[in-house]
């Protein structure tokens, strides 16, 4: 999905955070019937912040960044799939708020369980 924003304020400023332009892709590759992939990418284009570190406040800009993700999923039982999923696989370092750094590559694994 793509989505392009215009979100101001009544003086035309642009809103914090709001990334003017974002695109989401997954694509989901079904192995076998209990395996599947998926993989996504996110896109996040410029966004405009408040440098807070110094007075008087800055406006900076932030953003442009792709983020790149894959998650296995292993059917266990009609209610029980197992996946293991990579996050910011390529390591990326981004800031979704000025000056705080966001997770790194991370991996996790885990159970959904339907109940």
């Amino acid at each position: 999905s793509f989505n392009k924003l215009s979100a101001k304020d009544s003086s035309g400023n642009y809103l914090e955070r709001r990334p003017l332009n974002t695109l989401k892709l997954n694509n989901t590759f079904i192995a076998s019937e209990k395996l599947s992939y998926t993989v996504e990418t996110l896109y996040t284009g410029t966004r405009y912040d408040t440098d807070f570190s110094s007075y008087p406040y800055n406006k900076v800009q932030t953003g442009n960044y792709t983020i790149w993700n894959l998650t296995a999923n292993f059917l266990l039982s009609p209610k029980i799939t197992f996946y293991a999923k990579g996050t910011n696989l390529t390591n990326k370092y981004y800031e979704e708020v000025y000056n705080y750094g966001s997770y790194g590559r991370t991996f996790m694994t885990g159970l959904n369980i339907k109940f």
